[in-house]
């Protein structure tokens, strides 16, 4: 398969071989579009104005793994700078109101009994959230300087926002992968095939991956995706786990070895043998 790593020093998104199923070479190849083309914002020199961007939302995702609704959750609060941590506590909806046709957006309790827990922030993704800080304070300055922004009352420490600051919730994310995703294919060379779309949850699919390939034990990863049981991690996984395991046995060849190796090899195979059958 092919899996995703960010790169937040350089600004670029590039794509990394490895084991694993779940999203193929186009799904990959769409997301590296996106971060190239629509989710890094720029700020216009000439107007003052900087765009809303994704970015720092996906790039934290494939770097913790949360949850999207644990991402959209997060306030600042949550972040500790200083000792390099995440608390997850929470999680956020658009649900409707009982008893009511209206529907608004609500604070709930992790999906599962281990998902109250810790994440230790890399450096890389410290940089990120500070980007995402100083996104924040511009975009808070401008409210009350244009009839568009919104903030909604209870949400105001969000780590991130919409453009129109009120709270950025999954249904926002897709939106936002879809127009990428329709604008890469309408923009594609006719040569080129067609990107297929994939869900959010593909990020921390692929941040789990990643774990696995670089040698973590699945306990930890089961502390950090906030599962219940080692089960549930080791089940959603296994497909990588075998690939792994395909690949590091083809490491062991018989080239190389000299003739003499070979035959020592081999007697010292059959001596064993023998001593076994021997009463």
């Amino acid at each position: 398969m092919i899996v995703l790593n960010h790169n937040m020093l350089d600004g670029k998104i590039v794509l990394l071989t490895g084991a694993g199923g779940g999203i193929g070479f186009e799904a990959a190849k769409a997301f590296v579009e996106l971060g190239a083309k629509v989710l890094i914002a720029e700020v216009d020199q000439e107007k003052g104005e900087q765009a809303t961007t994704y970015e720092p939302l996906f790039c934290l995702a494939l770097l913790t793994g949360l949850r999207q609704g644990e991402l959209c959750a997060l306030t600042w609060d949550d972040i500790d700078f200083e000792a390099k941590t995440l608390s997850v506590n929470k999680t956020l909806v658009y649900s409707k109101n009982i008893g009511e046709e209206s529907a608004s957006y609500k604070f709930n309790p992790p999906k599962t009994q281990k998902g109250n827990r810790t994440i230790p922030l890399t450096n890389e993704a410290i940089v990120v959230l500070r980007k995402q800080k100083a996104q924040c304070e511009w975009l808070k300055s401008q409210i009350g300087t244009r009839d568009n922004l919104t903030p909604v009352k209870g949400f105001e420490n969000l780590v991130f926002y919409t453009r129109m600051t009120t709270p950025v919730c999954e249904r926002s994310i897709v939106a936002a992968i879809k127009a990428a995703l329709r604008r890469i294919n309408k923009n594609r060379a006719e040569d080129e095939p067609e990107f297929a779309y994939f869900t959010p949850h593909t990020l921390r699919h692929t941040f789990a991956t990643r774990c696995f390939e670089s040698g973590m034990q699945p306990k930890t990863l089961q502390e950090l995706l906030g599962h219940n049981s080692l089960e549930m991690t080791m089940g959603l996984y296994t497909h990588v786990i075998e690939e792994m395991k395909q690949r590091e046995v083809e490491k062991i060849t018989l080239t190389g070895l000299s003739p003499i190796g070979v035959k020592l090899a081999l007697k010292t195979g059959e001596k064993k043998l023998l001593s076994r059958k021997s009463p």
